[in-house]
């Protein structure tokens, strides 16, 4: 009778707590939830991808529940189901990054080509607005999206220097800073920005033509750090088919699973080392 008393007072106190700090969790949990959605909703409008807020908001909602879901499914206990929810959480916020950089990349593929536009333009005695609509009419996106915004913003009265470093803040790159700084030098102090732009064009080729080489030297490193971060997993894949029962006596014991955890921190911290020596800054 003692025990049953206790077990009822227990999951009646546990209950009154939740009843009282479930309210507050879920409140804090849709606004956390409200202020990435609106995070992401204006960063989809920088991106010029005209999305609906009621098509973005069930996204953010449905993702943590579906991967949790798949997560059970999958692992059948609830450490799947919680490594779901925080996929889920974190899923939206990783595909808006993805698309970003994408954009971002494409942006910097197109500046040889807007630069030669430009040049070509001043040389046939446009102004530097003329010359940059004349690269919103020709060139394709996303750099006549944010040339045309340069230009709205132009028009409503913001200072062009102004328009040129919000440019560099929304897509920088070396590339990009380096055009609106000289740019703005030009400004101030005066020059030639047909012959600026084309000997920023030969720089941009020469780097991006030393970038293509540093990869291609260090691609080797690269991929022998990725076979050997997989080796071991394959390893134990391919041993554990063959002889289920081969890693009980390291599963079983606590020298095992302390030399199973170190393998792990080993291999990982190898992994990350090869990647750091062969990456090269250009």
């Amino acid at each position: 009778m003692l025990k049953i008393t206790i077990l009822i007072f227990s999951f009646g106190a546990i209950g009154l707590l939740l009843w009282q700090v479930l309210p507050q969790i879920i409140d804090r949990f849709e606004q956390a939830q409200k202020k990435k959605f609106d995070k992401t909703v204006e960063k989809l409008d920088k991106m010029f991808l005209e999305v609906k807020r009621e098509k973005v908001f069930p996204i953010f909602a449905l993702s943590p529940i579906i991967v949790g879901v798949a997560g059970f499914i999958l692992f059948r206990n609830l450490l799947g189901v919680f490594a779901g929810i925080g996929l889920g959480l974190a899923l939206p916020s990783v595909i808006i990054r993805n698309l970003e950089r994408q954009r971002r990349q494409k942006f910097n593929s197109q500046l040889v080509d807007t630069m030669l536009l430009l040049s070509s333009s001043l040389k046939s005695g446009l102004s530097f607005l003329q010359a940059i609509e004349v690269v919103v009419e020709e060139m394709p996106a996303p750099i006549s999206q944010e040339f045309n915004l340069l230009l709205n913003e132009n028009k409503i009265g913001v200072a062009f220097e102004e328009s040129l470093e919000r440019l560099n803040k929304r897509m920088y790159s070396e590339e990009l800073n380096m055009i609106i700084t000289s740019v703005l030098v030009s400004r101030e102090t005066g020059g030639d920005l047909s012959r600026i732009f084309s000997r920023l064009v030969l720089n941009i080729r020469q780097k991006n033509k030393i970038t293509r080489q540093v990869e291609t030297l260090t691609l080797q490193a690269r991929w022998q750090g990725m076979i050997m971060m997989a080796l071991p997993i394959v390893f134990a894949f391919g041993i554990s088919n063959i002889n289920p029962h081969f890693f009980d006596t390291m599963l079983h014991s606590e020298t095992g699973r302390f030399l199973l955890i170190y393998a792990i921190i080993s291999q990982v911290i190898g992994m990350i080392m090869i990647q750091r020596l062969s990456k090269v800054e250009v």
